[in-house]
């Protein structure tokens, strides 16, 4: 059953809907108010207090008894983690932890499927890294439980080099003082995240036995300070391109991972195909769908594989900041205040704006864009070519409590956005000799595809009219959690060479005939 929890933060409180089964500790960790903690939430701390201001809430428990005095229980002071809804409640934090810019995701963020376990490994911690253009997300899985305990992203600090890994790239090529400084914000950025982890999980950073890195090449490269002039130079995009360490004691030593534990950048598939797509397949399983299969990892980099009996073609695109909300008048990533779903009553004439966590509107992720743009083509406010009717250039959304606006500019973006995958996609059905519409499932990867409306996104072909569309969220930090599971070390597991073409679609003859046809904001063509 769920409820509706209220949380009172100053000025500005917010309500979630909430599932019964969840306690509140880990309902606020997936908030930017959390209450503080240092036993993973088994109620041995006495830390996370919470007070129940109205509702009902479940009996209070004997680890409560411990930690809280009968005077606290009376004024409905409880532990967080120990306390679940029973009705509508509103709650005020009594201890919150100190801002952090590290925040925990669902689990269910994580593509699941139940795995067997390879490994011979039965005790202590693996973390799986995706080292993303913009966010940066850290999985802490346990082999004693077999089960993923927590997941951790944070903006990438190497954004101020750029949003886009070529800015970071010439800034690297620029001097040895940039390569460093680009290293170095990555190495201490795990850093941070990984302690995070240890005071809020209460888990000691010495019992990390694994660690596997994923990303795409240019931040593969980036971290491990290497070969980042090849990744300019267009003759060796389809090429593999050497990024890692041969040793890596001195990032165990800074991160206060176990002094044996084995850590692992795993190898790009090739110059602008990164580890993450790589782990991608993993994750879905893509060679073993019975019909033709594609994966779109979307993202600032997005990333496409297309299966066919096994045979997988790969190729990327700038699929741009827009999706994830940069670049846009009132953009902003998938966190709290974000519109990302949007209804309008045509009867009524009434919209309604969903945010995430229910807090009031700040901005509109990729999400969020994607929506509003179909729901406007709709209703014929905005036309195909991605001009507003009657003249004007910029809509302002209906809101009391906030002022914000799509411009054309906004609409431009997406439509690059969208055109780059969308001819990806067309190019590589056009060399496996397939149309689109044969493609029978879609696995939709990244942020974006976390909150996505996939028929509106299929409406202004963001995506191809696939009746299948699964929705696989972070799958490149999923299929590390799947490497850290199997004996063998994560180049071994994902060995797909025998398997795959590469295509650099600058070598595509009618690239740009097809980018030109899909700026239209309309269905995905079958060419």
């Amino acid at each position: 059953m769920s409820y509706k929890l209220c949380v009172n933060v100053n000025s500005d409180p917010f309500c979630l809907v909430v599932s019964e089964k969840q306690d509140l500790r880990n309902i606020l960790d997936l908030t930017s108010h959390r209450v503080r903690s240092g036993c993973r939430g088994l109620g041995a701390c006495g830390l996370c207090k919470i007070k129940i201001i109205e509702g009902e809430a479940t009996p209070i428990s004997d680890a409560e008894r411990i930690h809280l005095s009968e005077s606290e229980l009376q004024e409905g002071i409880r532990l967080a983690c120990q306390t679940h809804c029973r009705s509508d409640m509103t709650i005020e934090i009594i201890n919150g932890a100190a801002k952090s810019q590290w925040h925990s995701l669902p689990l269910e963020y994580w593509y699941h499927e139940n795995e067997t376990m390879h490994y011979s490994l039965n005790n202590g911690y693996g973390v799986a890294i995706d080292l993303g253009t913009t966010n940066i997300s850290i999985a802490l899985f346990s082999y004693r439980t077999k089960s993923v305990i927590t997941i951790r992203t944070a903006h990438n600090p190497q954004s101020r080099f750029g949003s886009d890994v070529i800015s970071r790239i010439d800034a690297a090529l620029e001097s040895h003082e940039n390569a460093k400084a680009l290293e170095r914000l990555a190495v201490e950025a795990i850093r941070d995240g990984l302690l995070d982890i240890s005071v809020r999980e209460g888990i000691a950073l010495e019992h990390v036995k694994r660690l596997i890195v994923v990303g795409n090449t240019a931040m593969s490269s980036l971290l491990c300070n290497r070969n980042q002039p090849l990744l300019n130079d267009p003759s060796q995009w389809e090429n593999p391109i050497e990024v890692t360490l041969p040793r890596y004691d001195g990032w165990i030593n800074e991160w206060s991972i176990a002094p044996d534990a084995s850590v692992e950048v795993m190898k790009p598939i090739a110059g602008f195909i990164g580890s993450d797509l790589r782990s991608g397949i993993i994750a879905t399983d893509l060679r073993s769908q019975e019909a033709p299969s594609l994966l779109i990892d979307v993202g600032t980099n997005t990333e496409i594989a297309l299966c066919i009996d096994g045979q997988i073609w790969t190729t990327s695109t700038s699929g741009g900041p827009a999706f994830e909300g940069m670049g846009i008048s009132h953009g902003m990533p998938a966190m709290e205040g974000a519109i990302y779903q949007a209804t309008f009553n045509p009867k009524r004439q009434e919209w309604h704006f969903d945010t995430i966590e229910g807090k009031t509107a700040t901005g509109i992720c990729g999400s969020g864009l994607v929506t509003l743009i179909a729901l406007l083509m709709e209703h014929t406010i905005l036309k195909t070519n991605g001009n507003f009717s009657k003249g004007i250039y910029q809509w302002k959304l209906p809101l009391e409590e906030s002022e914000l606006w799509i411009t054309k500019n906004d609409i431009d973006m997406i439509q690059r956005a969208k055109a780059a995958i969308a001819s990806g996609v067309q190019s590589l059905c056009n060399r496996a000799t397939i149309a689109p519409s044969q493609i029978k499932t879609l696995f939709l990867g990244g942020a974006f595809g976390s909150f996505i409306d996939i028929e509106k996104a299929k409406a202004i072909g963001v995506i191809p009219s696939v009746e299948n569309v699964q929705l696989v969220g972070n799958c490149a930090l999923s299929g590390a959690i799947k490497m850290l599971q199997r004996d063998g070390t994560c180049d071994e597991v994902g060995d797909i060479g025998d398997f795959l073409h590469i295509i650099n679609l600058s070598n595509t003859s009618n690239f740009d005939d097809l980018f030109l046809n899909n700026l239209y904001l309309k269905p995905m063509d079958a060419l």
